[in-house]
């Protein structure tokens, strides 16, 4: 619920990653890599939670509105990058 709301992020973030870590180590790595008990899943979750630590909270969230982030816009002129990809104007 705290990385849902953008709660204390990177505590958040950190705890899961020890957590799946520590699963892996203690429960999957035995099984091998590959599903249904291997660790494949869990470490997914690993780099999806680092990735989360590492990048922090967006400006959507508590934490970043809370910290003065604002959300990422286009320079006046410049064409977004979905907009280049789809082919539409800005």
């Amino acid at each position: 619920m705290l990385l849902l709301f953008g709660l204390t992020t990177p505590w958040t973030a950190l705890l899961l990653t020890v957590d799946m870590a520590v699963a892996i180590l203690a429960v999957h790595f035995k099984d091998g890599f590959f599903m249904p008990k291997g660790y494949e899943f869990p470490l997914t979750l690993v780099a999806a939670t680092l990735a989360l630590l590492l990048a922090g909270p967006v400006a959507a969230s508590v934490d970043g509105s809370r910290s003065g982030l604002r959300p990422l816009r286009a320079k006046p002129g410049r064409q977004s990058a979905i907009a280049t990809v789809c082919g539409r104007p800005s």
